[in-house]
């Protein structure tokens, strides 16, 4: 969470609220983007090729398809390609 707001009772609803940080104005570039890193690193083992699905949305992020939903016409599902980046 990136906010001008810094006083404690502010960071610890931010965290509360699920964030993985909390990041108060002015900030340094450098240690936003090493702190973005750091968040990464955490995350990664849970990285995976295997499609996720939720709430009738199947996100595959080997093939970077989002599919929802069935076209009633042709019985096929209708692909939409996404950015991995959106579904991380």
């Amino acid at each position: 969470m990136l906010t001008a707001r810094g006083q404690e009772q502010d960071k610890v609803t931010g965290l509360d609220a699920g964030a993985d940080d909390y990041v108060t104005k002015p900030f340094s570039p450098r240690e936003l983007l090493a702190r973005i890193k750091a968040v990464l690193r955490r995350r990664a083992p849970q990285l995976t090729d295997e499609p996720i699905e939720i709430g009738g949305l199947r996100l595959d992020p080997a093939t970077h398809r989002a599919i929802r939903g069935w076209n009633g016409t042709c019985g096929r599902a209708r692909p939409h390609r996404v950015s991995a980046c959106c579904i991380f």
